[in-house]
């Protein structure tokens, strides 16, 4: 049921409408008349807000309720209770019982604690694996501005692991005055601030607990709309919050909300039916009940650090630590594995080596860097189809070993008309490849994945009908939204679908095909990249003496023809810098 506070928000937010409902009134009304600029003026007069004096006139004589009326059939949205029960959205309101088991045993995982000097001061969750979302009053001592001091920030994790912060964050809004005063603003004009913060991890900790899922669009308030805050009221595990949004009066820059929070809350992600973030939690509101910031206020600001985070164009480590696997001499596959993660024609990467006879090594860490680049998003997972020996059934193979890592389909049987001794081996074989892939497509649509397919560079050579399943599986996954395709080595072997040396233009129409990434070996420079990264990631500056004294020391000795080393030499060049990169760590 609507309030005076509400009605005076709608006054102010629509003062002609106002006017004209009043002069509805008027006609039925008895006593003095009330004129709207002559209600208007007198609010200033007495350095009142008009809607609120309004009211307060309108109750005087018992016309409130009415002005409400005339409000509404002149298109003013208000609240009158169980009658308008029916503007409710049902499928905001409710949730699906499946999806939300799901999402809440991700949201136990995802969510985090954010201490500042070692005592918790509010909530986080995981948008990354190294990204966490926050409200940024949690993370400063003086939440009105970002220029300062920063505190030691640690972020604690569900399952109770510690990883430091790097601080300051990477994108951050501070808070408004009224807000950092625990007022609510007036009204949107008095909003200068959204009071959220990015900040990241010192290591990539999140990949293994999962990530809040961001919706495509920005959610649109709607009334008595399900919302789960996911938070850990005064510092404690007390479970998820469920409720409804409400308005807040002459606010749309915060949405209230009912669940019964605390101190602790603060940061503490918000989601509504579509089991996508909604916005974060930021302190109390309006009615006793709760205030977030909807995501509107900054999902474009926050996605692409988000998009970076769990698939970066550059990577100098595994892991992101000085303790991992080196990278140096292959961004192009990062780069292209970026592409691929979204829906342009780019659905996946052919690594080819330039020395089709040389070393394997560069095969096999290309697969070690797709199967870390996965793990760094809930929403991906990889599947390694390898050929040590002839497979009589390859379509049922490559659905086997999808099955082994929670791709499960029904194994594919013979067609009538498409089987053995009924057509030719190779249109047989093509015919399951398809069909493999259809039904592999399916499953990760229904599961919300992508899955990444890594075939390997086969040990034997191939049959006619096997050539035929494998080329058959990659033309149809090629066409399929929910699979992609790492093709490692074939040099020899014309692969279906297009090669693409860049991003191709325009990017989402036309054939689809494979992003290149050649193993020709590396050069100084990209040792030089990969030292000034390793630098970046532990939040110094390397002179560029010093760049060149670390340069020689990885590359003395080693073979080169015209300055370019073999790609084997790569994880020499890296143990040989391994101490240093370490010692940046920890300066």
């Amino acid at each position: 049921m609507w309030d005076a506070a509400e009605i005076a928000a709608a006054i102010d937010a629509h003062p002609d409408i106002a006017a004209d409902a009043l002069g509805a009134v008027m006609l039925d009304a008895t006593g003095p008349r009330l004129e709207a600029a002559g209600l208007t003026a007198a609010a200033q007069m007495f350095g009142r807000a008009p809607g609120d004096f309004w009211v307060e006139q309108l109750a005087a004589r018992s016309l409130a309720e009415s002005f409400a009326r005339a409000l509404s059939v002149r298109g003013v949205a208000i609240d009158f209770g169980t009658a308008e029960f029916e503007a409710v959205d049902i499928t905001a309101s409710n949730l699906d019982p499946a999806k939300a088991a799901a999402f809440l045993a991700r949201a136990a995982a995802f969510r985090c604690r954010i201490l500042r000097d070692g005592v918790v001061m509010g909530s986080g969750i995981l948008v990354g694996p190294t990204t966490v979302l926050t409200a940024f009053h949690v993370l400063a001592a003086t939440p009105t501005s970002v220029a300062e001091p920063w505190s030691k920030v640690t972020v604690l994790l569900s399952d109770g692991r510690s990883i430091d912060a790097v601080m300051p964050p990477v994108i951050a809004s501070p808070t408004t005055a009224d807000e950092a005063a625990s007022r609510l603003p007036r009204d949107d004009t008095a909003v200068n601030g959204d009071d959220y913060a990015i900040i990241r991890l010192a290591r990539p900790a999140g990949a293994l607990m999962g990530s809040a899922p961001l919706p495509a669009q920005p959610g649109a308030y709607s009334r008595r709309a399900a919302v789960i805050v996911v938070h850990y009221p005064e510092g404690q595990d007390k479970g998820i919050g469920f409720g409804s949004l409400g308005k807040i009066p002459r606010l749309t820059s915060r949405w209230g909300h009912s669940v019964e929070t605390r101190g602790g809350s603060s940061g503490g992600g918000c989601f509504d039916a579509t089991l996508t973030l909604a916005g974060i939690h930021q302190g109390k509101g309006w009615r006793d009940g709760g205030r977030l910031v909807p995501t509107a206020r900054f999902l474009g600001k926050i996605r692409p650090l988000v998009d970076a985070d769990q698939a970066p164009s550059r990577m100098w480590s595994l892991d992101g630590t000085p303790d991992g696997e080196f990278v140096i001499g292959r961004q192009a596959f990062f780069e292209a594995y970026a592409l691929a993660r979204g829906n342009s024609r780019v659905r996946g990467i052919r690594v080819k080596r330039a020395d089709a006879a040389g070393d394997l090594a560069g095969l096999a860490f290309s697969f070690a860097m797709l199967d870390r680049m996965t793990a760094r998003s809930p929403d991906t997972r990889q599947c390694r189809i390898s050929f040590e020996t002839l497979i009589p059934d390859l379509a049922n193979d490559i659905l086997r070993r999808a099955g082994a890592v929670g791709f499960a389909c029904t194994p594919i049987e013979d067609r009538q008309g498409v089987a053995a001794e009924q057509s030719a081996p190779e249109a047989v074989g093509a015919d399951r490849g398809r069909r493999a892939a259809a039904a592999l497509d399916a499953t990760a649509a229904a599961l919300g994945r992508q899955l990444w397919l890594f075939i390997d560079h086969p040990a034997i050579a191939f049959g006619d009908a096997m050539r035929a399943e494998l080329e058959g599986f990659i033309d149809q996954a090629l066409k399929l939204p929910h699979l992609r395709l790492v093709v490692a080595g074939f040099e020899a072997v014309a692969v279906p679908g297009l090669e693409f040396q860049a991003m191709p233009n325009p990017p989402d129409i036309g054939a689809p095909g494979l992003m290149t990434d050649y193993i020709t070996g590396f050069g100084e420079s990209d040792v030089r990249l990969f030292l000034a990264d390793a630098a970046a990631a532990a939040g110094t500056t390397l002179s560029a003496e010093r760049v060149a004294e670390l340069v020689q020391q990885g590359l003395a000795g080693l073979a080169d023809v015209n300055g370019i080393y073999d790609p084997w030499q790569a994880r020499q060049v890296a143990e040989r810098l391994r101490p240093a990169v370490r010692a940046m760590f920890a300066a």
